[in-house]
C-alpha cells in the first residue's frame, strides 16, 4: 500500500533526524536547517488524510461507520482500528506510531472498552464485521 509506505518513510525521517542531531559539526546552522526541513515533512498530516480516504473507499466507509457507531472515538484510536483491520501485527503498528509494542496492546484494550465490547469478544473480529 503506497500510503503505508509513506508512513514508514516518515519513520525513517525521524531516525535520520535523530542521527543528524548527534553529529559533531562546526556547521550548526546547516544542521538546524536540515532538522527544520525534516520537521516540516513530519508535521504534515496529509499522509494520514490520504490513507483514511483510500481506506474508507476500499473498506465500505469503515471510518464513517465506526465514527457513527462510536462518536467518542479519537483519531488515534481510529488509526489503530484501521491497522488492526488490516491484520497488522503489534510490532508493525508500534513502528508506525513510534511507540512501544506494549503501548499498542494498551491502546487495543482501551479501544475495546470504549467500544463496549465484552472481554470475550475479539476486537479484530468486531472491526472486520463492522457494518
Amino acid at each position: 500500500m503506497l500510503t503505508t509506505n509513506l508512513l514508514h518513510n516518515k519513520q525513517y525521517f525521524k531516525e535520520i533526524k535523530a542521527d543528524i542531531k548527534g553529529l559533531k559539526t562546526e556547521d550548526k546552522k546547516t544542521v538546524k536547517t536540515i532538522i527544520n526541513q525534516i520537521d516540516s515533512v513530519l508535521e504534515r498530516d496529509e499522509d494520514w488524510k490520504t490513507l483514511t480516504e483510500h481506506f474508507n473507499a476500499l473498506h465500505n466507509n469503515f471510518y464513517d461507520k465506526l465514527i457513527e457507531k462510536h462518536p467518542n472515538i479519537t483519531e488515534t484510536e481510529l488509526r489503530h482500528c484501521m491497522f488492526i483491520k488490516l491484520h497488522m501485527q503489534t510490532k508493525e503498528i508500534a513502528r508506525i506510531f513510534m511507540i512501544d509494542p506494549r503501548s499498542v496492546q494498551t491502546a487495543r484494550y482501551r479501544i475495546k472498552k470504549k467500544l463496549n465490547l465484552e472481554e470475550s469478544e475479539n476486537l479484530r473480529d468486531y472491526l472486520l464485521n463492522l457494518d
